[in-house]
């Protein structure tokens, strides 16, 4: 039988019946006991959650064109090209973001292989750098021209568990507008010119 006014042990505590009130009251010591360590627990996963949750938004600049992510977009990339030229549409576009259909240029299956020659292979061009932030990577390529700088610009994002292009660009200024590029007015040239000469048209190869 519990007595009034004795401690008595209890789990992370000691607890005193009170007699000023009818019936055993149970009070425990503030140690913090379960409730302290349920606290403890909380604020350590929040702190072990941020750094995870900031790390997935941390942006890397690469400049080695040896790096894994540079060889993987690139192959990727090599692939597209590949598959443009066939003329194979659908196909291309199972390698490209879904919102990039609706972005100029707009292609046709006749448009794809014109499209490819107009775009010189990367291993052709001066890689500058890669900007990689979570699911997005933005590479950056000058062309080998010395009457005027020229560079082409790709963004691949994560879309479906895997890397696809998102925009290909291609600008003599890449300070200027984001989403500007030359690439869609040359298309529209290109595709005016007779067959014999777009077979080996190239953007920008003109005077």
């Amino acid at each position: 039988m519990l007595r009034a006014g004795t401690l008595y042990p209890v789990r992370r505590g000691y607890a005193k019946i009170a007699a000023s009130k009818p019936g055993p009251v149970i009070r425990v010591a503030p140690d913090g006991g379960d409730v302290g360590r349920t606290r403890k627990l909380i604020a350590a996963f929040v702190l072990l959650l941020v750094p995870a949750v900031a790390l997935a938004q941390v942006s890397r600049q690469i400049t080695k064109r040896s790096d894994p992510l540079v060889r993987s977009l690139e192959a990727l990339y090599a692939e597209s090209m590949q598959v443009a030229r066939t003329g194979d549409l659908d196909a291309y576009w199972r390698l490209r973001t879904t919102g990039s259909k609706d972005r100029p240029p707009h292609l046709t299956r006749e448009l794809l292989p014109l499209f490819a020659t107009m775009l010189p292979p990367l291993d052709t061009l001066n890689f500058v750098r890669i900007d990689s932030s979570g699911a997005t990577a933005r590479a950056l390529y000058r062309w080998p021209r010395n009457d005027m700088a020229r560079y082409t610009v790709i963004v691949y994002r994560i879309e479906d568990k895997a890397w696809k292009i998102d925009s290909i660009l291609v600008k003599s200024n890449v300070q200027g507008d984001a989403l500007k590029s030359d690439l869609p007015d040359q298309v529209k040239q290109r595709a005016q010119l007779q067959p014999q000469d777009t077979r080996s048209a190239r953007v920008g190869s003109g005077p």
